[in-house]
């Protein structure tokens, strides 16, 4: 609980918006809260439906200002 206070504590301070790095896709932004370093995030869903482009689209806008690594496995 007293992480919880403190990430909102964290949030309120700097004036709202998103808690983690913002990746520049609103949407997932918004899902997400913003994405927390040392967070491990999967991305499945079926065949041929735009998974590698997501996560591309992702790690692009979150290597703007951090480091990213992508590991695919296919």
């Amino acid at each position: 609980m007293e992480k919880a206070i403190n990430y909102i504590q964290t949030n309120y301070n700097r004036g709202g918006g998103y808690i983690g790095m913002e990746c520049g896709l609103k949407t997932i932004d918004s899902a997400t809260d913003g994405f927390i370093k040392k967070d491990v995030v999967v991305i499945a869903a079926r065949p041929s439906l735009g998974k590698t482009l997501l996560a591309t689209s992702i790690c692009d806008g979150l290597s703007k200002n951090n480091k990213v690594a992508i590991f695919e496995l296919e």
